[in-house]
């Protein structure tokens, strides 16, 4: 059998027993099982012997179509739904603007999000997220907040993560005035700043050369929302500390840290060693393998080559990544 024919071994008929449900119930393990020829097959049987599938049906089976990236495919049933004016609801709707956003396909999204308006139903906060999310990813950030502003003037009131997939894609263009327009904005919405919020505004911060405003929001807005900095935020501090050749106060962050992770790990030795600094970059791999973290290990063979070059001891920890 094939991956997921096993969830269909008992299916022969699905009009033995005239049973929908039983039908549905195949369709969505065929699905969750990632077989989605199997649920497609099923579907063209329900078309062709019975019982009349429903929108649900097709919008399940295009929803597994367009995970498995068979866009041509998934294209063609959804006209087909369209062609027999089959009705949509939110839900659903959803699901395919979330399946559309997970392969990468926003303008297929957006759509999506065209064809529901059409239709009179509404797109609410999950349908603006997924989309905004997707542009953001994609670096269109022009169509992100046009589409943000639509949200807004149709009186929805965005999230953290919302702002937070804003402040993202402001970070990897990097574009600071933007995002911190985009900062002012969520607090003016009352929405609270977290730590994953600080660690974007670190980011930007480190990728503009700012490294003194990276460490001005961190201590404004921790103060401001009474939350201790965690380690996520710590560790892109020290990246761009160490970034901007500030190695000693990369090092004094990094010594703060109550228990560092593999990540807080591979960023304080990658940065010492773009930085020359070999025997901090020896002594902070050291501490990492000795605790048995899983640092990277490519960076480590890095760290070895250099040392052995520059006459730099490396202690016995090294040896198992030989």
């Amino acid at each position: 059998m094939g991956r997921g024919e096993e969830g269909l071994g008992r299916y022969v008929d699905p009009t033995s027993r005239g049973d929908r449900r039983d039908v549905s119930c195949l369709r969505d393990c065929a699905v969750a099982c990632e077989n989605f020829e199997a649920a497609a097959a099923v579907l063209a049987e329900m078309k062709q012997k019975g019982p009349a599938p429903t929108a649900g049906v097709y919008a399940t089976v295009v929803r597994g179509l367009v995970l498995a990236k068979e866009m041509d495919r998934a294209r063609a049933l959804y006209s087909e739904m369209k062609t027999l004016g089959l009705p949509l609801n939110l839900v659903t709707y959803n699901a395919l603007v979330d399946a559309m956003a997970k392969v990468g396909d926003v303008e297929g999204a957006a759509d999506l999000f065209r064809d529901m308006c059409s239709q009179g139903i509404a797109p609410d906060l999950i349908t603006y997220s997924t989309i905004i999310k997707g542009y953001c990813v994609q670096g269109d950030l022009e169509q992100a907040i046009q589409l943000f502003t639509l949200m807004r003037k149709r009186g929805l009131k965005p999230d953290q993560i919302l702002f937070n997939s804003l402040l993202d894609g402001c970070s990897r263009k990097p574009m600071r005035n933007l995002a911190e327009q985009v900062t002012r904005d969520m607090e003016e919405c009352g929405v609270e700043v977290s730590n994953y919020t600080l660690s974007i505004l670190v980011k930007l911060y480190g990728r503009c050369g700012d490294v003194d405003a990276a460490k001005r929001v961190i201590e404004t807005m921790s103060k401001k929302y009474g939350f201790e900095v965690n380690v996520a935020v710590q560790t892109c501090l020290i990246q761009a500390l160490l970034s901007a050749a500030r190695v000693e106060e990369g090092l004094e962050v990094f010594s703060q840290i109550k228990s560092p992770d593999a990540k807080a790990y591979n960023t304080a030795v990658r940065g010492c060693l773009k930085q020359r600094r070999i025997v901090e970059a020896v002594h902070l791999a050291d501490l990492g393998l000795r605790a048995n973290l899983r640092l990277d290990h490519q960076l480590v063979q890095d760290v070895s080559v250099v040392a052995q070059r520059r006459h730099v001891t490396l202690p016995s920890s090294f040896n198992s990544q030989r």
